[in-house]
């Protein structure tokens, strides 16, 4: 059986109802200041008010958290296509940042396991540098460490940074370029991928005669953006050149260059190896995040260097 409906209340009730509901909103109107001085005729009831563009702007504010400053070396794993690249990115603007070539612990000749290169240099980051002889271990391109030429190679590209941490790229047929005092780092390898955004791959124009630099294998390159970022990347997955030039302009470089790679392609970054050389290595190109690190580790940069008192040149 179903229940039986509620009777509503007689008109008495709801008046009774309705005189108390008004009561009520008279006692809180006389309450509230900002209320009662509102209009309070028929239909006239009270409403919020509005915040000014002002206070609704101050309160988001208040609700978020203050933006962290950007590192001044960073890593990101990025894909471009179907090709993952693990890249490294230093702000050459930041106070502090130094990048360098380094040597084995024996210098020229020497060469030294992936391990322990970083661990003897303690770079913030670090990629693999120029070619060498296997059999002898010379490296190809020339180098210059904390301003001092260390050695002397035939390849016609090169990576340059100024004491004042302007980078640049620079050619030339000596194995140094004409005004190689002013740098404080060289480092030469190549062939050249882009110039000014455009690709400039033409290898054996700058003297690469050799035909494994033309097959597909792991690459490393390092390039410089419109805002002077120095990117270095390296590639695990075998690709050609032409596509590692694709890469570099995919990922902002205007000028860039490839360095060694193959069975010699590393990265590194604050502690985590994200790929690590088959073979051992004769040179790196190293990172620091600050003046005081990268003077504390400069005299293992180079054997020329132990003896050295290294300062920042004023």
């Amino acid at each position: 059986m179903g229940t039986a409906p509620t009777r509503r209340g007689s008109d008495g009730t709801r008046r009774i109802v309705r005189g108390s509901i008004l009561l009520a909103v008279g006692i809180w109107v006389a309450a509230t200041p900002e209320v009662a001085a509102l209009p309070q005729g028929p239909g006239a009831l009270p409403r919020p008010a509005r915040r000014a563009p002002a206070a609704r702007a101050a309160a988001r504010v208040r609700g978020t958290r203050p933006a962290r400053p950007s590192p001044g070396v960073s890593y990101r794993k990025a894909l471009v296509g179907r090709t993952p690249a693990h890249v490294v990115q230093v702000d050459l603007r930041r106070e502090g940042i130094r990048v360098s070539a380094a040597l084995t612990e024996w210098g020229i000749g020497g060469r030294e396991s992936w391990p322990r290169f970083i661990a003897r240099t303690r770079p913030t980051a670090a990629i693999t540098g120029t070619y060498f002889d296997t059999v002898t271990c010379i490296p190809v391109g020339s180098m210059m460490i904390c301003g001092q030429q260390v050695h002397r190679g035939g390849v016609r590209t090169a990576l340059a940074i100024t004491r004042e941490g302007a980078a640049r790229f620079v050619a030339s047929r000596n194995g140094l370029p004409y005004d190689w005092q002013r740098y404080e780092t060289l480092i030469h390898a190549g062939p050249r991928l882009l110039t000014a955004g455009r690709m400039t791959l033409y290898p054996k124009a700058e003297g690469f005669r050799d035909r494994a630099l033309f097959a597909r294998k792991p690459r490393v390159a390092v390039g410089l953006t419109k805002s002077d970022k120095l990117l270095l990347v390296a590639v695990s997955r075998p690709i050609y050149l032409r596509d590692l030039a694709r890469v570099m302009r995919a990922l902002g470089a205007q000028n860039a260059m490839a360095l060694d790679g193959g069975g010699s392609t590393g990265i590194y970054y604050r502690g985590k190896s994200f790929a690590v050389p088959r073979r051992k290595l004769t040179n790196l190109l190293v990172v620091y995040e600050t003046e005081d690190t990268y003077l504390r580790s400069a005299r293992q940069l180079a054997p020329s260097l132990r003896d050295t008192l290294l300062t920042r040149p004023q």
